[in-house]
């Protein structure tokens, strides 16, 4: 619990100094976790259809001045109050803390980080099991960290908070665990994996003494995963460490903007296993990185020259031709649906004739003899029967093509070809930069609609039979398309 003054002057500052201390803590090298061959095809099903799949949230309140955090405030106060950093010497090592007077402050705030737990729990099991190599572990993290972990009693915070401490071995640590958690990336756990976020720091009112405030102070959490487990153990974890509050968890599959929210983290974590071709890698890197950036309209840019290239690809696949250079996105689509249909258009249909049943008609009345005539009029029946036919195809043709624009001939699913027409449309917002409003929820779908693309083309090809012409091979994609 905290007592403050001037609330927005020191909420302003708080956030200032959460937000250098969580820059500081980027400044760290990253490791990425290793994902499996059964999470990659997880995700991989997120990023075909997210609302099928679906994603589990877990929101609350990160409490940073209760628990844990407040155990390990309490040490530092008491460590550095009357002494100078020059004379700070680390329980590790009987040796000195280096560190300037001016970073204390950065050394509180970055109590505030849930890294800081992660970190602290690691380097406990890595002491545990090789406590002579426990100072190289703390050298490992970052600088701040560094600090705290030498100056406070380990020892005291492993026995104080034993239960979360085994719970911590058996349900959330695994080897090769990485603790430092990043915005917009994966953080892995035994369970499975996450994505964890520390949102803006607020205050709750707790009660007013001698015209004094009392505020207790937190940040906001988001969790979200593919499946409801590593949510359940984080928040089982946090709470034994009373580092959170007010935590929910629920599972969403509407509105998008939801569910296609961490489209570009499982992305990031997973394209280079999903596409092989190191251009198109680096043009996806490019894509990822200006949309982490929230230079939306040149994500979607980015991502409208990737999936050029796979509409060339396409094209010179299916008709053995090498396409035509300084087409637009629209203009290259057009050209592929334009062939395909010019090659295989089908006659149109013919009004019949009426004309051979009356000449027949006219035959029995006057030439027939009677014997005959039966066998005739059964012949008229058929004939009439199949003029009927006819002629109601042909009456429908003419309707259709008066009151609807005719279904051409495609390669392309009815899906699918609706996904390609909505990134051309926001790519040709962007280059034209019309009134359309371009956002991250565009980008967010830019990036599905050619991922589909992509997942649908690369599945094709896996059914195509090479041997046969590139005419067999198109008219097999149209019949199981159309």
């Amino acid at each position: 619990m905290a007592k403050m003054r001037e609330r927005d002057g020191d909420h302003f500052e708080r956030l200032l100094r959460h937000r250098n201390s969580l820059a500081h803590h980027r400044n760290v090298v990253k490791k990425s976790p290793k994902i499996t061959q059964t999470e990659l095809e997880r995700i991989s099903e997120y990023l075909k259809n997210p609302t099928v799949t679906g994603i589990w949230i877990g929101r609350g309140n990160s409490l940073i001045n209760e628990g844990i955090c407040k155990t390990i405030k309490s040490q530092l106060e008491e460590k550095i109050s009357d002494k100078k950093p020059t004379e700070l010497r680390s329980l590790v090592r009987n040796v000195k803390v280096n560190f300037d007077k001016n970073d204390i402050a950065q050394i509180f705030e970055s109590l505030d980080r849930f890294s800081l737990i992660f970190h602290l729990f690691n380097i406990l099991i890595k002491s545990e099991k090789n406590s002579e190599s426990l100072s190289e572990y703390i050298n490992d993290v970052g600088s701040y960290d560094s600090v705290i972990f030498q100056l406070i009693d380990l020892e005291k915070i492993k026995t104080e908070y034993s239960k979360a401490y085994e719970y911590f071995k058996k349900e959330i640590y695994f080897d090769n665990f990485i603790p430092s958690i990043y915005r917009n990336k994966i953080f892995q756990i035994k369970e499975g994996y996450l994505i964890l976020f520390d949102t803006e720091i607020d205050e709750e009112f707790i009660f007013e003494d001698d015209n004094e405030v009392f505020f207790e102070e937190f940040t906001n959490f988001e969790m979200i995963s593919l499946d409801p487990e590593p949510i359940e153990k984080m928040i089982t974890f946090l709470n034994m460490l009373q580092r959170i509050k007010d935590e929910t968890m629920y599972p969403i599959f509407s509105p998008e903007e939801e569910v296609f929210a961490p489209y570009f983290v499982f992305l990031e974590q997973t394209y280079s296993s999903l596409i092989k071709n190191r251009n198109i890698q680096q043009k996806i890197k490019k894509s990822i990185d200006e949309y982490n950036e929230d230079n939306y309209s040149q994500c979607i840019n980015t991502i409208g020259l990737i999936f050029e290239e796979y509409l060339m690809e396409i094209y010179e696949t299916c008709f053995r031709d090498t396409c035509p250079k300084g087409k637009t996105l629209g203009e290259l689509f057009e050209l592929l649906e334009k062939r395909i249909n010019e090659k295989f258009q089908e006659a149109p249909i013919t009004k019949p004739d009426p004309r051979p049943i009356q000449k027949t008609l006219n035959n029995i009345a006057n030439d027939i003899p009677e014997s005959q005539k039966i066998t005739e009029t059964l012949k008229i029946l058929r004939d009439f029967i199949i003029f009927t036919t006819n002629n109601s195809q042909y009456l429908e043709s003419k309707i259709n093509y008066i009151t609807k624009k005719p279904l051409g001939k495609s390669i392309f699913p009815r899906d699918i070809k609706e996904n390609i027409n909505e990134l051309i449309r926001n790519r040709n917002a962007v280059s034209h930069k019309t009134q359309i409003p371009i956002g991250n929820y565009e980008a967010l779908r830019s990036i599905y609609c050619f991922m589909t693309v992509f997942v649908w083309w690369i599945n094709s090809k896996k059914t195509i039979n090479w041997k046969q012409s590139s005419n067999e091979i198109l008219q097999n994609l149209i019949d199981k398309n159309t």
